[in-house]
C-alpha cells in the first residue's frame, strides 16, 4: 500500500510492511523495546496481539520448473528462466506467509510465549490477496460465524472463541498498573516497602467504565489485586476493589496498596484476579509485572 501521509499524527506518515514484514510483529517488537527501554519500564510487552485475515491453503505443488527439458540452446535458457521465476514465486511466498513469519519470532523469544497471542481463523478459503482491500466486506461478513455454535467456520475453529477470551481478559489486566507513591521504607537488610496506587490507563467514559465494572463484578470472590514475591517469603497480599461505587459511578478511584519488597533480587508481580476465559477464577498480570523493584527506579528517594 502507498505511505498514508497525517500531519497532525506524532508520526505523519505510516508505511506498511511490505513484502519482507507482511506481519510486522518483529517491528512492532522492537519498537516497544525502544520506548520501554527510554521511559525505564519493563522489556516486555504486556501483550502481542496479531490478527490474520486467514489461513494459507495447502499448494497444489505444481509449478513451472519441472516440465522436461528441451535440447536447444533456446530451451535451456528458458527452462533455467523458468526455475529461476518458480524459486523467486517461491521466495516471495514464504516471505508473506504471515503464520510462518510469526511462528519463526516466537520460536526466537520464548520468554515471550505466554504472552505473544495470535488470531488466524481458517475460513475454508484462500486469505486475501497482497493489499485486496475490497475483500474486507468479505471478511465481514464471516468473522461474525467464528462464536456463532454451530457454523462450519465455528466448527473449523474450536479454540478460537476460548482464546478471544483470554486476550481480551489479559487487555483487561494490563488497563491497571502499579505508580509509586512517597519515597521507599527501607526496613532491615535489603528490604523495602513501597507506597504506591493501582490505576486504570482507560478513558475515563462512564459507560466504558461502567461495562468494566460490569465484567469484574461476576466474579464469585470478588475481584482482587493480588501481590505475590519470588522467592516466596510470607503470605501473598491481596487488595479487593470497591465494586459498589465502581459500578454505581463508573469511574476507578486509585487503590492504595503498599508492596513488601524482602530482598534485591526479588521478583515482584501483582496481579488482578478475576473472572477468566474458563469461566472461573483465575489471575492475569497487570501492566509493567513481572519486575525486580530493586533493580528499577521504584527504589529511588
Amino acid at each position: 500500500m502507498s505511505p498514508r501521509k497525517d500531519r497532525d499524527q506524532i508520526f505523519p506518515q505510516l508505511v506498511d510492511g511490505a513484502v519482507r514484514h507482511n506481519n510486522p510483529v518483529e517491528i512492532a517488537l522492537e519498537e516497544a523495546t525502544r520506548l520501554s527501554e527510554a521511559g525505564g519500564q519493563s522489556r516486555l510487552p504486556d501483550i502481542v496481539v496479531s490478527i490474520g485475515s486467514g489461513k494459507e491453503q495447502p499448494d497444489d505443488r505444481r509449478d513451472l520448473g519441472t516440465r522436461p527439458p528441451v535440447a536447444s540452446d533456446t530451451g535451456i535458457i528458458v527452462s533455467r528462466l523458468r526455475n529461476l521465476f518458480t524459486m523467486i514465486r517461491y521466495q516471495i511466498k514464504i516471505n508473506l506467509d504471515t503464520d510462518r513469519r510469526w511462528n519463526h519470532v516466537l520460536s526466537s523469544r520464548p520468554e515471550l510465549k505466554e504472552r505473544m497471542k495470535r488470531i488466524n481463523p481458517d475460513l475454508g478459503e484462500l486469505p486475501p490477496p497482497l493489499d485486496d482491500t475490497a475483500c474486507v466486506q468479505r471478511l465481514r461478513e464471516l468473522i461474525p460465524q467464528l462464536t456463532q455454535a454451530k457454523t462450519e467456520i465455528n466448527k473449523r475453529n474450536p479454540g478460537v472463541v476460548k482464546l478471544v477470551r483470554d486476550i481480551a481478559c489479559r487487555l483487561i489486566a494490563s488497563s491497571f498498573y502499579f505508580e509509586r507513591d512517597g519515597n521507599p521504607v527501607f526496613g532491615p537488610g535489603c528490604s523495602m516497602t513501597l507506597p504506591g496506587c493501582i490505576k486504570c490507563r482507560l478513558d475515563p467514559v462512564k459507560e466504558d467504565m461502567r461495562n468494566l465494572a460490569m465484567y469484574l463484578s461476576r466474579s464469585r470472590q470478588g475481584a482482587s489485586f493480588l501481590i505475590c514475591g519470588r522467592p516466596k517469603v510470607g503470605d501473598d497480599v491481596r487488595f479487593p476493589l470497591a465494586m459498589e461505587p465502581f459500578l454505581r459511578n463508573g469511574i476507578f478511584n486509585p487503590l492504595p496498596v503498599h508492596v513488601f519488597v524482602p530482598g534485591e533480587e526479588t521478583t515482584t508481580t501483582i496481579y488482578l484476579k478475576m473472572h477468566g476465559a474458563e469461566h472461573d477464577e483465575q489471575s492475569y498480570v497487570i501492566s509493567g509485572f513481572p519486575r525486580i523493584l530493586l533493580r528499577q527506579d521504584f527504589a529511588r528517594q
